[in-house]
């Protein structure tokens, strides 16, 4: 909801839409990993590893488009974007709870039922997207 309404108008249909596929499938890969193997060690490592190799691409792909814009030499935008990152309700702070959830033995994704949000995000897509989802 309140990230939805602070994107970009022109980027809002696509990441909505994407958010709706996702949330619609998010268990898949993790109900095949447990059907085909389903270790928990194996499981917490590649998560670890993932995590790792994510945090990096992230970091440097950001550091390179930051530089094309400038704002690399900007301490102040460059502290607020910062802070809307990992400061107080940031997006990645926001999501820390949600990533030891993961760490749980007992762990499956659908604990967290999110199918309440995808009625609401369907309906700020225009009609044809929400077909398309459907």
């Amino acid at each position: 909801g309140d990230m939805v309404e602070k994107m970009d108008p022109s980027v809002r249909d696509l990441w909505v839409w994407h958010s709706i596929e996702e949330t619609e499938h998010k268990a898949v890969a993790f109900d095949l990993y447990q059907d085909v193997d389903g270790g928990y060690w194996r499981r917490q490592r590649t998560f670890f590893t993932g995590t790792a190799y994510l945090i990096g691409f992230s970091a440097y792909f950001t550091w390179q488009f930051l530089k094309q814009d400038g704002v690399n030499r900007q301490p102040l935008t460059l502290a607020k974007g910062l802070w809307k990152m990992f400061g107080y309700r940031g997006v990645v702070s926001a999501a820390i709870p949600a990533w030891f959830q993961y760490l749980r033995p007992d762990f499956h994704p659908w604990q967290d039922d999110n199918t309440h949000l995808l009625d609401d995000w369907r309906a700020t897509l225009p009609e044809p997207a929400v077909s398309a989802a459907a």
